[in-house]
């Protein structure tokens, strides 16, 4: 009977150091990296099937940073007027260059997830190009507007707006985006 307690106590012990507590630090670090800490490591010895898995989602992370890095880099050297919005037409991003084309103030982490029409017309419901542009999947170009500044200096501009598509292995999704 002893030998059965100790060899169930063996198992279980070899279990939670070879099985558990290994998924336990990939649940952990698959957690952290969803909720947008990028900068967390998977830290710890993974053996068979575990140690393949750690490492393919060592690898699918750094490719996922490679490519967040180059689009935050791309979007954070324009320096044309430009947004860009979700499907929903909630803002992404938008620059420094466009509120102060339009006498927008405060920065631009401040719009994120403003629609367009409340950052544009102070209207969520107002239709907007952007919005035509994703319902019809069509691109408009050389498209001019003449508006009021929110300092009620006048402002013309000439923009183009494109749906974008975000690709993923299963579908693609259309994202406008707006450069003036």
């Amino acid at each position: 009977m002893l030998a059965v307690l100790l060899a169930a106590g063996a198992i279980g012990w070899i279990s939670r150091r070879m099985i558990t507590k290994p998924v336990e630090q990939i649940e952990d670090f698959s957690r952290r990296v969803a909720g947008g800490d990028y900068s967390t490591r998977l830290e710890g010895s993974f053996k068979f099937e575990l140690g393949q898995l750690a490492d393919h989602l060592r690898d699918m992370v750094e490719a996922f940073k490679r490519g967040l890095g180059f689009s935050r880099g791309l979007q954070s050297s324009l320096t044309t007027a430009c947004l860009f919005m979700d499907r929903h037409e909630k803002l992404t991003f938008v620059n420094q260059e466009y509120l102060d084309l339009f006498g927008k103030p405060g920065k631009p982490e401040d719009y994120q997830g403003m629609t367009l029409a409340e950052l544009f017309y102070g209207d969520a419901n107002k239709e907007t190009v952007a919005g035509k542009a994703m319902s019809r999947n069509r691109s408009f170009r050389d498209m001019e507007m003449e508006t009021k500044a929110q300092d009620g200096s006048e402002v013309f501009v000439r923009y183009d707006v494109a749906p974008c598509r975000i690709w993923t292995a299963t579908s693609s999704a259309l994202s406008p985006c707006s450069t003036t």
